[in-house]
């Protein structure tokens, strides 16, 4: 599951909750690394034999859907209650926005999420949460077209970086791309350390000498 930018609720002008909010302890849940932006399956065949990758690709799917808290119904309807009184308040659409990734609720989570970018300037948080969304309901290009977006706002945006080397990597079965995208990723974070220990470094190259 891709994971959302943890450190901080999605809002344009401040962080308000925490996935980069990527998601960007998100650095803190892959990032460690590869997170997750989430579901779907992320055990390939080729690192099924390692239980170092193993614990990748568990990591992964933590990193990039899943968020730290949980969300209840009346947290949700409160909210949903606010922006119906002040349809106009970006602020309000993100942060329910982010209530509904919390919640799981891809779709809803979309709408709220392209409602806000209607009402003002994105962030590269935002762009990557929507493409985590996307992510979740199947619809790879446009999660991919969102995190290129992040980048275009920053292009050392380590979530965004992340999450479009999953999507690349494990759901459209496109190595080479992920590996240059995770390439770039090391270049804005060349510490970077999985959950176990083992460096961003380290996975690239063992990934490299793995056959296709």
């Amino acid at each position: 599951m891709l994971h959302r930018t943890m450190a901080k609720k999605n809002t344009v002008e401040q962080p308000t909750k925490g996935y980069l909010k990527l998601e960007t302890a998100l650095l803190g849940m892959f990032l460690a690394l590869i997170v997750g932006l989430l579901a779907g399956s992320f055990i390939p065949e080729l690192l099924l034999d390692s239980p170092k990758q193993q614990k990748v690709t568990q990591s992964q799917q933590k990193l990039n859907l899943e968020r730290p808290q949980e969300v209840t119904n009346a947290q949700i309807q409160s909210l949903e209650q606010q922006v119906a009184k002040n349809p106009k308040d970006q602020a309000l659409w993100i942060q329910l926005g982010n209530s509904y990734y919390d919640a799981k609720l891809a779709p809803q989570a979309i709408e709220a999420y392209e409602m806000a970018r209607t009402l003002g300037a994105a962030n590269a948080d935002l762009l990557t949460d929507l493409g985590n969304m996307y992510r979740q309901v199947g619809n790879y290009t446009q999660a991919i077209d969102f995190y290129q977006k992040a980048q275009a706002l920053d292009p050392k945006h380590t979530q965004s970086l992340l999450n479009e080397g999953i999507v690349l990597y494990y759901d459209l079965k496109q190595k080479p791309q992920a590996l240059a995208i995770w390439q770039k990723l090391l270049l804005a974070a060349p510490n970077m350390t999985l959950p176990d220990g083992t460096s961003l470094a380290q996975l690239i190259k063992e990934l490299e000498q793995t056959p296709n």
